[in-house]
């Protein structure tokens, strides 16, 4: 068939899909059930019609499905998956993509061999292939159907993740029945490196393919069209590469490099470019899934269908019973162990009755040898399992929401509709309000109006505990926040990635209010393990020093942009007529607390850094001035008031000014880094030269309060002199409480045994407030000790006298 036919009748297909989508909203039966149903008559209409014949040439490969289709749809799934809520959930989401579908398989393949005594091997082939929740099925389905948060990310997970499983055994049973090997311990060893090597290797290459390419994005800036085409070249290569040269599993390899993007990625472009390659990516997967499940139709063949009937029948009930454990049995179990909330028995029904099945199944199955014995019978019964699912599992997965009440309001959500009904009504009234001023509508047409509104938006004044308005009123505080963030980000103040880790405190801060059991923000927990990392290698102490300033910097930065926000919200609260007044009494109260917290942290740094706090706020403020002049030239131009010539000249005056604005730098040591060391005992008759070249070796770094500065049990070869603030020193007495051994401030010092020799912290050090520590390490004092005999005294009568003090 000539190119032109094909991509005319691909458009065809493509127009008939958006002709049948207006037309199922009405329909109770999701658009995805519907053009597969589609697909199935069109497939048999063209076997009697003949302008349609050439639509016999259109079915689905297993190229088509695996290098076209599939890149796109699971790339826009984990790049819209919400990642956070797949962390905490992600040893359910394990369990379900790897022991489960191992047990669905071998349940599948042992029913099937009992029942018509098909071959061991050839039933559990099929077990492997059909056990895997198809991820095109399922995401499209509960995108459509609007499915609870943890629900969505539970399915979609598993969905997304069982593939690499269910490809590995496949091919594994696969070489078994071409060979006629059996199941012997070498070979379930082999089978389980396989696995590790394809799971978790395409995961790796595509975390790696997905931090190139985000970075790349940074180079780009605002240029969105390269950015999309970045984008749309990490699915790609990111899959290819690890199917067809690496032969790890490609859909691991995308979930990788999407998640990369969609949490990491974010940050290195701007919110308008991170929102429309949502939207454009929105628009790809759309496209791919209305012609995937067209093309899923046309690939049944009724005929062969009704042949192999009793086996489909079987098979179905089979798939069916075998889920039944990974979801009622495996599921609360894995929740139980790992201590996360339980799965609501509703959320469990619609688990089990939605594990759909796809083009990801057949896909499999088409790739099997065409001389492999009951090649059509494994075709049939998949096509069969998977038209099932689609046809009669997905369009009733909807009623049985509703049945089971999982469309119902909630508490919270009842007091959410109560609220948002009387802001709308509020709202609808001030805009008719207006019209009557400007004499747009008649007094006939204004009262029609009013009626209207009052009595469509009529408040259903349910009984709302105060508990209940309390949290609303905080949701709303909330979201002021949130808006008053978004705004300082339009306006340039706020980069993307500060946007993001703020979000994710409001989030953790809004869980802990609602009883949620919160974790620690990520980004703290990453910042943690990086300054454990950082703190006791003495190649990394300026760039130690380096990153505690950047953390000085964020903190700062960071609390400017709560004080502003805290701000918004209590405004916002104070002209809300519309809420009860106890609960916004009691928010603003507690807004006021926060403010007066984060006013103190700012006046505590302001107070230990005086110099750096100004060079700070002088900075940020003229980068603040800055970023307000560009995005109103970017405002004006967008809008036809200035011509490029002009816009580009503005932007060469920011772009000149900015690289005019002084760095933030460390203030010097008060007292001086000399007359801190010879503050030490064993350095305090140091000569001058002594002091001072010693002085100039050692490292200033800054440790925040609550930082760890050294640990008990880890190795370490540093002396800290304390500058500047207050540390506590503890001492493990058992494996849950801790002594307080003394507190330490300005001239103070610790660390000192690891210039003997002793590189065991025998104490954990704590940084109580913002302190400044001198740093000095036993390789800088030794090779002193080289050229000043003195310190090599000190040193030896030091370890002299320690050795008496240890007899």
């Amino acid at each position: 068939m000539p190119l032109s036919e094909s991509i005319l009748i691909l458009m065809a297909l493509l127009a008939l899909a958006m002709i049948a989508a207006p037309l199922t909203r009405s329909l109770p039966i999701p658009f995805t059930v519907v053009l597969v149903g589609i697909g199935i008559a069109l497939g048999w209409t063209s076997q009697f019609w003949e302008p349609l014949h050439q639509l016999q040439h259109f079915r689905l490969t297993p190229d088509l499905v695996l290098f076209i289709f599939l890149p796109t749809l699971i790339f826009e799934s984990g790049y819209n998956l919400d990642a956070r809520q797949l962390i905490k959930d992600i040893f359910p989401v394990l369990v379900l993509a790897v022991p489960a579908l191992l047990l669905s398989t071998f349940l599948v393949g042992a029913g099937l061999h009992l029942v018509f005594d098909m071959p061991l091997s050839l039933a559990l082939l099929f077990g492997a292939l059909i056990s895997a929740t198809d991820p095109v099925a399922v995401i499209s389905l509960f995108k459509e159907l609007g499915a609870p948060l943890r629900l969505t990310v539970l399915v979609e997970g598993e969905s997304l993740f069982n593939d690499a499983t269910a490809i590995v055994v496949f091919n594994i049973l696969l070489g078994m029945a071409l060979v006629g090997g059996s199941m012997d311990g070498h070979t379930m060893l082999h089978a389980g490196y396989e696995f590790i090597y394809v799971f978790f290797g395409g995961a790796l290459l595509g975390l790696i393919c997905g931090l190139i390419v985000c970075e790349w994005m940074r180079l780009m800036r605002d240029n969105f069209s390269a950015i999309l085409v970045l984008s749309v070249i990490l699915a790609y290569v990111s899959f290819i590469f690890a199917e067809h040269y690496l032969h790890v599993s490609g859909v691991m390899a995308v979930v990788g490099a999407s998640l990369c993007l969609g949490v990491y990625g974010v940050t290195r472009i701007s919110h308008h470019a991170g929102e429309l390659l949502r939207e454009s990516w929105e628009v790809f997967a759309y496209i791919c899934n209305a012609l995937l499940f067209l093309l899923v139709g046309l690939s049944v063949d009724l005929h062969n269908l009704a042949t192999h009937l009793p086996y489909i029948a079987v098979a179905i009930v089979l798939v069916l019973l075998s889920r039944l454990p990974a979801v009622y049995l495996m599921l609360p179990a894995t929740l139980r162990r790992f201590h996360l909330p339980a799965v609501r028995s509703g959320d469990k029904h619609i688990m089990w009755w939605g594990g759909l099945k796809g083009g990801l199944a057949i896909a499999i199955v088409l790739s099997l040898p065409e001389d492999l014995a009951a090649r059509q019978l494994l075709l049939d019964m998949t096509l069969g399992v998977v038209i099932f699912t689609l046809l009669i599992n997905a369009p009733s997965i909807k009623p049985l929401m509703n049945k089971l009440g999982m469309n119902a309001l909630n508490a919270n959500e009842k007091v959410e509709l109560e609220q948002g009904v009387l802001h709308a009504q509020k709202h609808a009234l001030n805009v008719l309000q207006r019209m009557e001023k400007a004499r747009f509508m008649s007094k006939v047409s204004l009262h029609q109006a009013n009626s209207l509104i009052q009595d469509v938006m009529q408040p259903q004044h349910a009984s709302i505990s105060p508990a209940r308005q309390l949290s609303h009123v905080r949701q709303i505080a909330s979201r002021a926040e949130v808006e008053e963030l978004e705004h300082l980000r339009d306006a340039g103040v706020v980069p993307q990635y500060l946007l993001l880790d703020i979000k994710s405190e409001l989030r953790l801060e809004r869980e802990a209010t609602s009883g949620e059991v919160a974790g620690l923000n990520p980004v703290l927990k990453v910042e943690q393990k990086l300054l454990r990392w950082l703190r006791e290698r003495d190649t990394m102490a300026s760039w130690l020093s380096r990153y505690q300033a950047l953390r000085i910097s964020g903190l700062l930065r960071r609390t400017i942009l709560r004080i502003l926000m805290t701000d918004a919200a209590n405004a916002h609260l104070k002209s809300r007529k519309d809420i009860d007044d106890d609960a916004r009494n009691t928010v603003r109260n507690e807004l006021k607390t926060r403010l007066n917290a984060l006013h103190a942290q700012l006046t505590e740094v302001h107070e230990n850094y005086p110099g750096f706090f100004s060079r700070f706020e002088t900075r940020m403020g003229m980068l603040a001035a800055l970023a307000g002049a560009g995005w109103q030239a970017d405002d004006d131009h967008k809008h036809g008031e200035i011509g490029k010539k002009a816009y580009c000249r503005i932007q060469q005056l920011i772009t000149e000014a900015e690289s005019r604005i002084p760095e933030v730098k460390n203030t010097p040591l008060n007292p001086p880094a000399k007359d801190l060391i010879r503050m030490v005992p064993i350095f305090s008759r140091l000569s001058t030269q002594a002091a001072e070249t010693l002085a100039s070796q050692a490292a200033v770094v800054t440790f925040l309060p609550g930082d760890t500065v050294i640990e008990e049990g880890a190795r370490g070869d540093a002396l800290y002199i304390i500058s500047h603030g207050e540390v506590m020193v503890s001492h493990r007495e058992n494996t849950q409480d801790s002594a307080i051994l003394a507190n330490l401030r300005t001239g103070d010092f610790f660390g000192e045994m690891a210039l003997l020799g002793d590189q065991v912290r025998k104490a954990t050090v704590t940084a109580i407030q913002a302190s400044t520590l001198l740093r000095l390490t036993r390789k800088e004092v030794l090779a002193l000790a080289s050229q000043y005999p003195e310190v090599q005294q000190h040193l030896k009568a030091a370890e002299e006298e320690r050795a008496q003090t240890l007899e």
